[in-house]
């Protein structure tokens, strides 16, 4: 789920959470770092109060684990389908 953030010149920015590195409170607004891969970072000033931005991406890395949480209780079920139907078949 990406989260739209607004910056002070008025450009919208889509941006993964995963890479957001910290909010940080600037006054009314919020500088966000974020951070890709070793040596590759770039920091945003958005024109929103950091509470906002920190419960927007917070909201959004929920949605990720509980969609990861559901497929791997997907994978677990159909592992175990599995065993059962190799045991009953070699039983």
């Amino acid at each position: 789920m990406l989260v739209r953030l607004t910056d002070t010149k008025g450009r919208d920015h889509w941006i993964n959470p995963i890479y957001i590195r910290a909010v940080d409170p600037r006054g009314l607004q919020a500088e966000v770092r974020l951070g890709f891969t070793i040596g590759m970072s770039s920091t945003l000033k958005i024109d929103q109060p950091a509470e906002q931005v920190a419960e927007a991406v917070s909201a959004a890395l929920g949605a990720i684990g509980a969609g990861a949480a559901g497929i791997v209780a997907q994978l677990e079920a159909e592992a175990e389908a599995a065993r059962q139907h190799a045991a009953m078949m070699s039983g």
